[in-house]
């Protein structure tokens, strides 16, 4: 076990841990991440830039005879961070809710990207000279951009006009076989790998600058007198 602190409220975290038997492993490694400035801001002041990250990783191989050898890697990270504000979107400064007049809160911008992998892996010796390998593979990565809770805080002059939700996804799967031969100074591989690739996304956003459209513009306008209207 290990960390360690430094600028930006950041600490480190790692653990690794290895055991075993005549016939079988196992090596596990885990670290985590958390700080106060996750990517670089666009300002020399850091606002809105926490984030943290973990991953973990496990490594097992079991040999049930002298000429096989079965071995599993499993994989999965996950990171959360904030998206670094500018002065404009931190403040707005000269500009407030177009629908009510109210003023506009920081903007408030997150990611969150998870992925995992599996790989078992099957070796077997066919002789003092060939040696059979397969394996299969899976890996994901999922993406999500998620826009600020009142989506008009996502509104900043020359920036940002609209607010914009994301969930992407990316998943390769597949299969490989290769068998190796050696004789004296030579040696001879060949195999066939099979793969395929999943792909998923959907985005939706909303204006919300009224200046974007000008049948926008009046609405809005229309909307902000009838909220700024006094009671009778």
């Amino acid at each position: 076990m290990e960390g360690c602190d430094g600028t930006f409220g950041t600490s480190n975290e790692a653990f690794n841990l290895a055991y075993g038997g005549e016939k079988w492993g196992n090596f596990v490694s885990v670290n985590g991440l958390n700080t106060g400035r996750f990517l670089d801001p666009p300002e020399f002041t850091v606002m809105h830039d926490k984030g943290n990250e973990e991953n973990a990783f496990d490594r097992f191989d079991y040999k049930p005879t002298i000429a096989d050898t079965l071995s599993l890697n499993l994989q999965y990270t996950r990171s959360w961070f904030q998206t670094p504000n500018s002065f404009d979107e931190e403040y707005h400064p000269g500009v407030s809710n177009p629908v009510t007049g109210a003023p506009l809160g920081p903007t408030d911008q997150r990611s969150l990207i998870k992925t995992f992998n599996i790989a078992p892996t099957w070796t077997h010796i066919l002789n003092p000279s060939t040696v059979l390998t397969v394996g299969l593979y899976l890996r994901k990565d999922q993406y999500n951009y998620y826009p600020s809770a009142n989506p008009f805080d996502d509104f900043s002059p020359d920036l940002l006009s609209e607010t914009v939700t994301q969930s992407r996804s990316l998943a390769n799967a597949g299969v490989r076989s290769s068998v190796s031969y050696i004789h004296g100074i030579h040696n001879i591989k060949a195999g066939i790998t099979y793969g395929q690739t999943f792909l998923t996304e959907g985005d939706s956003y909303g204006i919300v600058d009224p200046g974007v459209i000008p049948a926008c513009r009046a609405y809005m306008e229309q909307r902000h007198a009838r909220f700024s209207r006094p009671m009778t």
